[in-house]
């Protein structure tokens, strides 16, 4: 899963952060401490903008929790 997850980072850059953080969120098996590392380590080796790979992890985290606590359609209460 490693090689997996250092790849789709290698070659999408930080859209891949985001995506592979959004899929944190909704496949609990895929640990945001696998993802955020390696992009750490990339910017720190100087292939990522640090502050744009917090960026990509916060908003792959962001988009990723709204499907678990976004009301289904019909549901909110009313009055």
């Amino acid at each position: 899963m490693a090689d997996w997850v250092i790849g789709m980072i290698e070659k999408f850059g930080y859209f891949g952060i985001v995506v592979l953080m959004l899929a944190e969120n909704l496949f609990p098996p895929l640990p945001s401490e696998l993802i955020m590392p390696f992009a750490g380590f990339l910017a720190a080796r100087g292939d990522l903008n640090p502050a744009l790979v917090v960026a990509a992890g916060a908003l792959g985290s962001l988009i990723g929790a709204f499907p678990g606590t976004t009301p289904a359609a019909g549901s909110a209460p009313t009055g």
